[in-house]
């Protein structure tokens, strides 16, 4: 591989208590969605929506849809919101694009 040529997300290490108590289908679509978004955080699937999402993450669509459902799904927690045609995961610039403070470097 060429890490040069590569395009990469940031995956932020620290776990809050709101990460903690999500699933494990959630964590696990969350991070796949974080490879599949675009420069702004979006994934569009047109009209397939719960189906078309795990097509492109390739993840079984029972696990797609306990993620992203219920109290405690993506949806419900804001990491991800559905928007026409897709999802998106609104602080995904803002955590891309981050500056390490000076006190980290």
């Amino acid at each position: 591989m060429r890490w040069e040529d590569e395009q990469y997300v940031r995956l932020y290490k620290r776990e809050t208590p709101e990460w903690a108590v999500l699933s494990w289908e959630a964590r696990a679509v969350f991070h796949e969605l974080l490879k599949k978004v675009d420069m702004a955080g979006i994934l569009l699937v047109g009209k397939s929506g719960f189906r078309g999402l795990a097509g492109l993450l390739r993840v079984p669509v029972e696990v797609v849809e306990r993620a992203m459902k219920g109290e405690d799904g993506l949806l419900a927690d804001g990491c991800v919101t559905a928007i026409d045609g897709g999802y998106a995961i609104p602080n995904f610039i803002e955590a891309q694009t981050a500056k390490h403070s000076d006190k980290l470097r």
